[in-house]
């Protein structure tokens, strides 16, 4: 059914599958809707960086 391609994907439900085929195939058949929550194996993802925000000048402001 799936190819046997390996792309990990980390499901909503906390496992890891081979690629997103198994993990629909998984789904399927325990009458759930997992999706894919992020690439990549469950536990190796992190945020992304975050940088300071800048604040921008309010352009509504009534200039004096």
């Amino acid at each position: 059914m799936c190819k046997q391609k390996t792309d990990p994907v980390c499901g909503t439900d906390g496992k890891t599958y081979a690629n997103h085929c198994q993990l629909r195939v998984a789904s399927c058949k325990a009458r759930l809707n997992t999706r894919v929550h992020h690439q990549g194996e469950c536990g190796t993802y992190t945020t992304p960086l975050l940088l300071p925000h800048t604040p921008q000048p309010d352009r509504y402001s009534i200039q004096h």
